[in-house]
């Protein structure tokens, strides 16, 4: 009997310390969790907003989950966030949030959005509709602590770094910072998948571009690149899709149309009828948002250079297509930064030919990884995948 008193008592004071435990658990969890930028969203926008104190500034980040130049700088925005929500609050205080481009086209196309990541700076006021231009704005390469001095500088203080406030330093997996780890069974070929999905994805962030698609360079860079996919796309749906896109486009985006597209060319399917999604096959992230478009992307540019007509001189359309998509339309700046520079390069204006094309886009591909691992931006694919490309790319 003692014993079994005994007993109970030792697994009712287990059970006491596992509750405390978990309790001490669930308190952490919820801290840093607090901690986080706000994620915004359209239904909760306005809202969270006006929940916001006056005297608190604001700092909203609008980014695309795609975009490797956004992935690479999530480690520095959070410990951002972290710095001004987590107690004690530093003073002034800043009200730390972000907003999904890829998602929320409409939101931040209202807040004249060109180029991924990009902050917005005020306060709770500024932030109303109407109200947008009185924001300031950062954008580039940036780190947490380069962030915070700029918001110093705006709120004419100076914030401290000291013994009861320290920025984390946060170290990315490699797998997260090249985006680039993918499953070695799949990651072997080029798959229709991944390049219709690219493509599907490509078309509506385009249309959904809001200010970038105003403008005679925005149209012609629009005409060059369906053109080239009426061409050159290697699946036969999405190039009859391009076909009947750029027959109807002089009519639903005439020349002399400065302020963009008529409504009805972003219903036009571009690969026919069906959802725009992401379904990845060899793109597949290990993560959540990982690869998948950008590098479909590569994909789609890779094959519609093996597929450049005519073949002795389709080489030049391509690059000035290619050119002018990234440079109007790829939103993610450190990677159009970087492409844009590699066409500016002789090398690359000595290109004429279909093989000219292919071999120069491998090029180019190929100094991906070194700066995605010196920088720690733009993705690079497994090696598998890239070989395998390149048979396709040579027997074409």
């Amino acid at each position: 009997m003692k014993r079994d008193t005994l007993l109970a008592l030792h697994c009712v004071c287990m059970l006491l310390v596992l509750g405390l435990v978990a309790g001490e658990v669930t308190v952490v969890n919820n801290e840093l969790e607090a901690q986080k930028p706000v994620q915004l969203t359209a239904s909760n926008f306005d809202n969270e907003i006006r929940r916001v104190p006056s005297s608190y500034g604001l700092l909203v980040e609008f980014y695309a989950h795609w975009c490797p130049s956004c992935q690479a700088f999530q480690p520095a925005y959070e410990a951002v966030a972290s710095y001004f929500h987590a107690e004690p609050k530093v003073q002034p205080e800043v009200w730390v949030a972000r907003v999904d481009c890829a998602e929320e086209t409409q939101l931040c196309n209202r807040f004249g959005i060109k180029k991924y990541p990009t902050m917005k700076y005020g306060h709770a006021s500024d932030f109303e509709e109407g109200s947008e231009q009185g924001l300031a704005e950062i954008s580039g390469k940036l780190t947490a602590e380069e962030v915070i001095k700029w918001l110093s500088k705006r709120l004419h203080t100076q914030y401290a770094y000291g013994s009861n406030k320290v920025i984390p330093h946060t170290v990315q997996n490699s797998s997260d910072a090249s985006s680039a780890s993918s499953n070695p069974d799949t990651a072997h070929q080029a798959s229709a998948t991944d390049i219709e999905s690219a493509t599907r994805l490509a078309w509506k962030y385009m249309m959904d571009s809001g200010d970038l698609l105003k403008g005679l360079d925005a149209r012609q860079a629009f005409m060059d690149f369906v053109e080239l996919m009426s061409a050159s796309h290697p699946i036969p749906s999405c190039k009859e899709g391009s076909r009947s896109i750029l027959q109807q486009a002089p009519k639903l985006w005439p020349a002399e149309e400065l302020s963009g597209p008529l409504p009805e060319l972003q219903q036009l399917p571009i690969c026919g009828p069906g959802e725009t999604k992401e379904e990845w096959d060899g793109c597949k992230g290990t993560k959540p948002g990982r690869r998948g478009y950008t590098c479909g992307l590569w994909l789609l540019l890779h094959s519609l250079a093996a597929e450049s007509l005519p073949e002795e001189t389709g080489g030049t359309f391509w690059m000035t297509a290619v050119k002018g998509f990234i440079q109007h339309f790829f939103q993610c700046s450190a990677c159009a930064n970087h492409f844009i520079e590699m066409t500016e390069q002789a090398e690359a204006e000595s290109v004429r030919s279909r093989r000219d094309a292919v071999l120069w886009m491998w090029k180019a591909h190929n100094q991906v990884p070194l700066r995605a691992a010196s920088q720690h931006i733009c993705t690079v694919h497994h090696t598998r995948m890239i070989v395998s490309l390149l048979v396709l790319c040579i027997s074409s």
